[in-house]
């Protein structure tokens, strides 16, 4: 894992740890985190047969390039908060189909935040297999970040 900000490790470790050890559905994806920064994600998914969408082509589903997103586009707002009291839910996505994703090849997520205003928070995501320059996918997903409600 790259760590490109400032940002003290052992927050980043947490954060990666959570990422891909405790979140159960990021665990069937196999996500792995490539670099972290504050603000800013980039996740790879290996492949897996599974996640084929279109059998006559074998192309990835678009359902799971969306989750891929979501989560990435979650997490880059996640890295900027000070303490694990708050949570992200997602208010809203816009996702951009550019061109079908290769089976046998993984797909990267690229999350940036893009704006945050008090409680609401917006990332601006690319989903790509070869090349950043050439994207499969480009997202806009609004977050809004809430304290985490205590148990009782």
């Amino acid at each position: 894992m790259e760590l490109i900000s400032e940002w003290p490790e052992k927050k980043f470790t947490l954060l990666k740890y959570t990422i891909e050890k405790l979140m159960p559905a990021n665990k069937i994806f196999g996500i792995e985190v490539n670099k972290i920064g504050e603000g800013y994600i980039q996740l790879e998914v290996p492949f897996k047969k599974e996640f084929v969408g279109d059998l006559f082509n074998g192309l990835w589903h678009g359902g799971i390039l969306a989750s891929i997103a979501d989560t990435a586009g979650g997490f880059a707002v996640g890295s900027m908060l000070e303490s694990n009291l708050f949570r992200v839910n997602t208010i809203e996505m816009n996702i951009k189909y550019l061109k079908g994703t290769k089976k046998d090849k993984s797909v990267y997520a690229e999350a940036r935040v893009s704006l945050w205003e008090s409680k609401i928070a917006e990332s601006k995501i690319i989903l790509y297999q070869d090349s950043k320059e050439d994207p499969v996918c480009t997202i806009d997903c609004s977050y809004i970040v809430l304290p985490t409600k205590k148990a009782k």
